[in-house]
């Protein structure tokens, strides 16, 4: 049986047995006995250093936590912590690398025990750095660079990422740096027997080329590093030197956007005359044994974000980012480039949830799997593994997962993680408001605005998770996999709380239309009966395009706005909401053309309807998603009049091989010329692309924060020599 068949079939044992768990048990004097854990999280994984792994997981009453595993060649090994608790972690050491690891939870209850099935993680994606050993000094030592270390470390609140040591000198502060933090630490000087020497000595503690490398530059005003990368400078000569090296315009060029820090020591005097170009941008205070200059670098201008699948709620795939006015590929450069690669992800069919990114974090997901990593460096910041994450066929379906400023929301089965962006750690756990439903049903859409969060009901088993084979490719024009993904409830919740502030339900809500804007919530349901009483979330009933309403919602208080009944073509193989400038926008595509309506989001009138034929009808090009620039929404080949619904143009390059469109103010972003990614120029209406570079099958590049991410999210297929790892691009002239 094929290892991925296998691997579906023991997620699908395992959760039938956790949600089959007795509940609590009376003896012959009407005593309640110990109760069965039930599992409320069932086991995930996350690094905090190589060779070793944590499992978290969380019971609904207390018990003890035991683990057993191994790998599949060696014997298995238990660990027990008898305490009993609810919220449930144990550390597992010793982890040899590239290995899969199964393991099992046990639960004991009146004196028996029960083993789930197995559940799996690998140690190849284990990207933690590896510590110095905190009694290494390979050189003389020094209480004034330690001290300075530690209060570098903790007047910046920077401790992993990337570090760059302006002005090095033998190596000494960067290697004490690297001891007491996470940082990757690179050094550079002009002085180039400083900069032998210091390779010498870390070559010979063991700890060159890892942690920390030495560079020589033949200036310190042009350094041969590219620019918004590090997130923390700081100066090893600045410490004892009469005047601090180089310039303050060196510095700030080579800084991370949106929160790195420059933090440079000196006599007040010196400082003064090192920032004076800039003094706008440092602010000086006294330590206890000198001055200090601080930088806090803002974000770029216009950079924009990508909090939900199709950038933002109001689903329209722009992220507001400019680009710095960029529209072609050639106008781009390569800011970085590394993890995650191929192997960390599904196949590109199946059609993931996009990359998110916000706040100088870049989100990505894999099989089971999700990393965050800085935006701006590709340093991985952090990865879970995490059973029961999948979602595919996100065309038929809503994400399963957004974000804000600090914390990523993730629906997993029947729950919703809110995960700190930071650091990956579980912050706070919702679950579905109706007790009634959490053993039927899941967590259905995630979006989440200022306060709230909002979700949705789906029956269990709605949710597209089959990444194998022919079905899993999703490029269907009828059949099962365009059935639409539907939800019986829609909830708000308001971060951090535990019980809904309001609950909806009526008719049959279609997952792919639940559009938030202006502090309303948008969708499209069906109140036919035969709908209705399906017993699927993913219905495939043809009722589903009769008694159609079109719903406005306050989102705050979930009352009812206005309600228009409405006609469409049937939305076989898509069907879209989209919200732009008070007009809603339904996209349905049905053999041989697309549909593109325009509703007032005032009352739900509709004002136009436009249609054209699809462009072919297969490797996506009858399923893409609309995407609005300014006046002008955009749906292949075709630019329309968001007001008015009158075609605008027709020539928008052509797109070739599966996958959707973003945009930014100036281009749009899809898959192009010879299945590249490309840039469309809007004004010039001009294709450039990137050379053996594709996006996975739907959309997984994204402009966000100044820059174009693309996470790797192509592996797997066979039409093209594939450059298969992660790169961000910055536009060429952001320095």
């Amino acid at each position: 049986m094929n290892i991925f068949k296998q691997l579906t079939i023991v997620w699908t044992m395992s959760l039938i047995f956790w949600t089959t768990l007795s509940h609590a048990q009376i003896d012959k004097q009407g005593n309640q006995l110990p109760v069965a854990q039930e599992l409320i999280i069932r086991p995930y994984v996350q690094y905090h250093t190589p060779g070793e792994a944590t499992l978290y997981w969380k019971t609904d009453v207390p018990g003890p936590s035991i683990i057993e595993y191994g790998s599949a060649t060696s014997e298995r090994k238990r660990v027990k912590d008898a305490k009993p608790k609810t919220d449930h972690s144990v550390n597992l050491s010793g982890l040899d690398e590239d290995t899969v690891y199964l393991y099992s939870v046990t639960t004991e209850s009146n004196g028996k025990a029960t083993t789930s099935a197995d559940y799996s993680f690998d140690t190849t994606f284990n990207y933690t750095v590896k510590p110095i050993d905190a009694t290494l000094n390979p050189y003389e030592p020094s209480k004034d660079y330690a001290q300075a270390a530690e209060q570098i470390l903790r007047e910046t609140g920077i401790t992993e990422g990337y570090c760059l040591v302006y002005a090095a000198g033998r190596g000494q502060l960067a290697f004490e740096l690297a001891k007491r933090s996470e940082l990757i630490v690179l050094g550079v000087d002009d002085d180039m027997k400083a900069i032998s020497e210091g390779r010498q000595i870390l070559s010979k503690a063991g700890v060159y080329g890892d942690r920390i490398t030495l560079m020589d530059s033949t200036s310190l005003d042009a350094t041969p590093f590219t620019a918004n990368y590090a997130n923390l400078i700081v100066s090893d000569r600045a410490l004892t030197a009469e005047q601090v090296p180089g310039t303050s315009n060196e510095v700030l060029r080579v800084l991370r956007p949106n929160g790195g820090v420059a933090y440079i020591s000196g006599t007040e005097e010196s400082l003064k005359d090192w920032v004076s170009l800039n003094a706008d941008s440092f602010t000086i205070s006294k330590g206890k044994k000198s001055y200090w200059a601080k930088s806090v670098k803002a974000p770029l201008p216009n950079a924009g974000s990508w909090s939900h699948q199709y950038g933002n709620t109001t689903n329209n795939s722009n992220s507001g980012d400019t680009l710095g006015g960029a529209g072609k590929t050639n106008e781009m450069r390569v800011q970085w480039l590394g993890r995650p690669g191929a192997d960390f992800g599904i196949d590109r069919n199946p059609r993931m949830p996009a990359p998110l990114s916000m706040n100088g974090r870049l989100f990505h997901q894999g099989l089971n799997r999700v990393c965050g990593l800085d935006m701006y460096n590709g340093a991985m910041l952090w990865m879970l593994e995490v059973p029961g994450l999948r979602r595919v066929n996100i065309p038929r379906d809503a994400a399963n997962w957004c974000l804000d400023e600090d914390s990523v929301y993730m629906a997993i089965e029947g729950n919703c993680w809110s995960v700190d962006a930071q650091t990956g750690s579980l912050d706070h756990l919702y679950q579905l408001p109706e007790k009634a439903k959490r053993d039927t049903h899941e967590w259905g859409l995630m979006m989440q605005e200022d306060e709230r969060i909002f979700g949705s009901t789906v029956i269990k088993g709605g949710s597209y998770t089959t990444y194998w084979g022919k079905e899993a490719w999703y490029d269907q024009r009828e059949g099962t996999g365009t059935f639409k993904v539907c939800s019986d409830s829609l909830f708000s919740i308001t971060k951090n709380k535990t019980e809904a502030d309001w609950t909806y339900k009526n008719g049959l809500i279609i997952n792919a239309t639940v559009t938030i804007a202006d502090n309303k919530i948008y969708f499209v349901e069906t109140r036919n009966d035969i709908a209705k009483a399906s017993k699927t979330g993913r219905v495939e009933v043809p009722e589903i395009w009769l008694d159609q309403y079109l719903v406005a919602l306050d989102a705050n208080t979930g009352e009812l706005l206005w309600e228009q009944a409405i006609d469409t073509e049937d939305g076989i193989v898509v069907f879209y909401l989209t919200y732009a400038n008070d007009m809603l926008l339904i996209t349905s595509s049905l053999r041989p053309k697309y549909h593109l309506y325009g509703f007032s989001a005032k009352d739900g009138s509709q004002k136009w309807h436009s249609s054209h034929d699809w462009v072919s009808d297969n490797h996506g090009s009858h399923m893409i998603h609309p995407a609005v620039t300014g006046d002008t929404v955009f749906l292949e080949p075709m630019g329309y009049s968001v007001a008015t619904g009158e075609k605008l143009r027709d020539d928008l390059g052509r797109r070739e091989g599966c996958a959707t469109v973003a945009a930014t103010s100036n281009a749009l972003i899809y898959r192009g010329e010879n299945r590249r990614v490309a840039m469309w120029d809007i004004e010039e209406a001009e294709v450039t692309s990137w050379m053996n570079l594709r996006p996975s099958c739907w959309l997984s590049v994204v402009p966000s924060g100044g820059m174009i991410l693309a996470p790797e999210g192509g592996g797997g297929c066979s039409c093209g020599n594939w450059v298969e790892t992660s790169l961000g691009f910055l536009p060429d002239f952001s320095d």
